[in-house]
């Protein structure tokens, strides 16, 4: 069941009649005593579902270091991050869409990083070398 309302909801007549039955029992009012059991039970359910804590975590970090090695060579590292956690179910923007009532959860990582090595191989001549690799998640 995904609707909290059907979930917790009091069950029918003849429902409390059937889980008197299985549990044994046979008082004058068994229907008063299934739904007193009933209760008890969701009670205890209740201490263990709480409110659930909302949490979200984002972290974002972006580096660079520029070297002239020598007059003729430069070298360039630059590197970014970012990081999305919400393991309790925090909401990552005003309205998620992971399925009716579900607040659910997100996670999302971005990695990516650059190298680049300039050389002058005549006073006119540049050649560039540069490599780069990323991951999103």
């Amino acid at each position: 069941m995904k609707y909290p309302a059907e979930f917790f909801a009091q069950p029918s007549n003849d429902q409390m009649q059937v889980l008197s039955a299985r549990l044994g029992l046979g008082g004058t009012n068994p229907v008063a005593e299934g739904l007193a059991a009933y209760s008890k039970m969701l009670e205890t359910l209740d201490g263990l579902l709480g409110p659930a804590p909302r949490t979200a975590v984002q972290w974002v970090g972006f580096g660079r270091v520029d070297w002239k090695a020598a007059e003729r060579h430069r070298f360039t590292l630059e590197g970014i991050g970012a990081t999305w956690d919400s393991p309790g179910g925090g909401l990552t923007r005003v309205s998620e869409s992971y399925g009716a009532n579900s607040f659910g959860t997100s996670e999302a990582s971005e990695e990516w990083l650059l190298g680049r090595w300039e050389a002058f191989l005549t006073p006119n001549l540049l050649a560039v070398s540069q490599g780069s690799m990323g991951g999103t998640s």
